[in-house]
């Protein structure tokens, strides 16, 4: 364990190193510190790790989650305390939302981990069942995936991310890397990545922009995304975080590069694409990538970042025989509480 202003020093610091290796986006993710057999140090809610400052982080009791601060802690406290209860030798935790462990958690399998990464995260990568993040449910299948699980190291959270559980910061941050390591080639086993770009027709860009005067346009054409964009697999719900800041589902425009010269391709064309971004923030366009439309150049970085994590996770998708869905009505409540509240915050 740590002492607390060391644990303070440390955690601001672990804030920034997992920007720094796109282990989370935002104030998404949560990270703490034991600091006692009583008592731990958890990143605050609402709160961008680039603000955070070691005053910031607040004291929780592990026994009844009580604290004493003006900042409320991340609502995920309970998933923290209930592994320092029951893993002794646990002293950092890392709550992350990293690309490739979630994309592979979909199927709700465990990962059999072979050769030295055993070492760091033991013979097994569980997965712990869904519930939507900051809730009971969520807390409880984790805590019941640590008691299956004795001396777990990390954990996949399906549809939402990983946890892992370290002796140290260090320690931690080897095991979501490792994790991470280890998803990614679970990922290339079934899905082989094209490197050709997208090309959005110019007209187009310039009828989307003048759809949506004020916001922050983004015409994405990465690879990955307009592989995602040319499948023909069902947009499923797959990715909470996904659902909260993009829409409770994708569409995919089915024309590209189209050429809104004459009245009726211009109608289609705004008809189309109209529809595709009706209470949504992100819609595909087959053979030329995505539209991204935010209120603003962070929530814009913010979609970018987390549609490309989606377009990887659709295409695991295509390859297994079996994945997780969110349910309309979990996908729904998460959306409008995103809406409501975090990206006011945000």
């Amino acid at each position: 364990m740590y002492e607390e202003s060391v644990a303070r020093k440390i955690l601001v610091e672990a804030g920034h190193e997992l920007l720094k290796n796109g282990l989370v986006a935002r104030t998404w993710g949560n990270i703490s510190a034991r600091i006692s057999d009583e008592e731990f140090l958890i990143t605050p809610s609402g709160i961008s790790y680039e603000r955070l400052t070691p005053e910031m982080l607040v004291k929780v009791r592990i026994s009844d989650l009580k604290y004493d601060s003006d900042l409320k802690p991340s609502s995920e406290k309970g998933i923290h305390a209930a592994a320092y209860k029951l893993q002794k030798d646990t002293n950092f935790i890392i709550h992350t939302h990293q690309t490739f462990a979630t994309a592979v958690s979909i199927t709700g399998r465990a990962i059999k981990v072979k050769g030295p990464l055993q070492e760091v995260l033991g013979e097994l990568v569980p997965v712990a069942e869904y519930g939507m993040p900051s809730t009971e449910k969520l807390k409880e299948n984790v805590k019941t995936t640590l008691l299956r699980n004795p001396g777990l190291r990390a954990s996949l959270l399906i549809n939402h991310g990983a946890v892992c559980f370290g002796h140290d910061m260090e320690n931690a941050f080897d095991i979501a890397k490792s994790l991470e390591y280890l998803a990614k080639n679970e990922f290339d086993n079934k899905v082989t990545l094209s490197d050709e770009a997208g090309r959005f027709n110019a007209n187009v860009e310039a009828v989307v922009k003048s759809l949506f005067e004020g916001k922050t346009i983004r015409m994405i054409t990465d690879p990955v995304v307009l592989q995602a964009a040319n499948s023909d697999a069902y947009n499923y719900r797959l990715l909470d975080d996904f659902i909260q800041i993009a829409g409770t589902s994708i569409k995919t425009i089915d024309f590209a590069h189209l050429e809104i010269g004459n009245k009726d391709d211009r109608r289609q064309g705004i008809s189309r694409i109209k529809h595709a971004l009706r209470k949504r923030n992100a819609a595909f366009v087959r053979k030329s990538g995505a539209i991204v439309v935010a209120p603003n150049e962070d929530e814009a970085d913010a979609i970018e970042m987390i549609l490309k994590k989606y377009a990887l996770t659709k295409l695991y998708a295509e390859k297994c025989h079996a994945v997780h869905k969110l349910e309309f009505i979990d996908a729904f409540i998460q959306r409008l509480v995103y809406l409501k509240k975090y990206s006011k915050k945000a």
